[in-house]
């Protein structure tokens, strides 16, 4: 199955109904930091961020 002619904002919709996939959504202008270890990611929104445990 191809998906590379999917849009990415109905992946997205897909994987969020999903068990197993929790959705954080940052708003607009709203500061976000992600930590992995020792690496940190930090930027402002808006962004989607899925937590995939599958």
């Amino acid at each position: 199955m191809d998906l590379s002619q999917i849009p990415t904002a109905a992946l997205v919709a897909e994987l969020q109904k999903r068990a197993g996939v929790n959705t954080v959504v940052v708003p607009p202008y709203e500061p976000y930091a992600v930590t992995t270890g020792q690496h940190t990611v930090t930027d402002t929104g808006p962004v989607v961020i899925l937590q995939v445990w599958d």
